[in-house]
């Protein structure tokens, strides 16, 4: 029978004080079944490959949505799909209260078995270029700029005009091969509430479908909102 190890999430350290007995370590997100290696890629001499997925998972921990990002061939990240409707999710807690979270698996599979490290948020970023078969590009590598359907801006309520709440919000989010908006997340904010705000503004956004060399790619791109009240005139 192949094994699974997980490491907890956020460092390597905090995996060996897991593997220790030392109880403080981070329980896992995302409990993914036993994947076997996938039998067409064994017969084509294939014996290792990696695969990155973004798990979003609701306060009641269930799976909302789930989006691979990178993979060395297609059918290790088709296996790792497959498998989350089976798995089990732990969302974060804050306050003693279940929240939405997001965390990136990274699944390395070899054909003796196969290896789960879980990252809050993501860390795609840190893919080089031409490093797997499918991974995110940027927008500079478009065959045009991203071409927005419906984009509403962020609301800026009044009252908060009023009270002088001002600063910037900068997303990251996904634009997927269908121009939908996947994964959006708060990297730095000012406030709170402009943060909801804008994540609320984006996650309603839809591209035309993006592509790259004339391909469908999906691409990572950072916005950032300014909110500032009109100068006493």
């Amino acid at each position: 029978m192949k094994t699974q190890r997980i490491l907890p999430v956020l460092t390597f350290a905090l995996a060996l004080a897991g593997a220790a007995g030392d109880k403080t370590a981070p329980p896992d997100i995302v409990t993914l079944p036993e994947i076997d290696f996938p039998t067409q890629l064994q017969h084509r001499g294939v014996t290792m490959g990696e695969v990155h997925v973004l798990v979003k998972i609701g306060p009641d921990a269930r799976l909302i949505d789930a989006l691979v990002t990178a993979y060395t061939h297609k059918a290790f990240a088709d296996a790792t799909l497959a498998a989350l409707p089976q798995s089990t999710f732990r969302p974060r807690q804050v306050d003693g209260q279940p929240v939405t979270t997001l965390t990136e698996l990274v699944v390395r599979f070899e054909t003796r078995g196969m290896l789960v490290d879980e990252r809050f948020g993501r860390d795609s970023a840190n893919l080089q270029p031409g490093q797997f078969a499918y991974q995110p590009c940027n927008p500079g590598q478009l065959d045009r700029p991203l071409q927005p359907i419906k984009a509403q801006s962020p609301v800026y309520p009044l009252e908060l005009k009023q009270q002088g709440v001002s600063g910037s919000v900068v997303l990251e989010y996904y634009v997927d091969e269908s121009g939908r908006v996947r994964m959006p997340v708060v990297s730095s904010a000012a406030n709170d509430i402009l943060a909801d705000l804008s994540l609320q503004a984006v996650e309603q956004w839809q591209f035309h479908p993006p592509s790259s060399q004339s391909q469908p790619v999906l691409v990572r791109v950072r916005q950032r909102f300014d909110f500032a009240p009109p100068k006493p005139g």
